[in-house]
């Protein structure tokens, strides 16, 4: 999407606000992306300017959609395994 490194850095969000573009400096903040798996209207602003392929999006929402349904059922697996164990 981007030209290069430099220009990523424009762009990125160095403050992580749940998006795809968010810099995760502090590697703890890659659960919130991975929970929110969205893109800020800012974000999608630039992926229409830049004439990004539906098909390009498509496929990084659903993966991003994929690996958060895995993230949240890990999080949640302990609870779960605890109420299956009195079926």
């Amino acid at each position: 999407m981007f030209k290069s490194n430099e220009e990523m850095a424009e762009n990125y969000h160095p403050t992580s606000i749940g998006c795809l573009m968010d810099f995760c400096r502090d590697k703890r903040e890659v659960s919130l992306k991975m929970r929110t798996a969205d893109i800020c209207l800012d974000c999608q602003k630039i992926i229409q300017e830049k004439n990004i392929s539906f098909q390009r999006i498509k496929f990084t929402l659903e993966t991003m959609d994929a690996i958060r349904e895995q993230h949240l059922f890990r999080e949640r697996f302990s609870l779960l395994k605890k109420y299956y164990l009195y079926y």
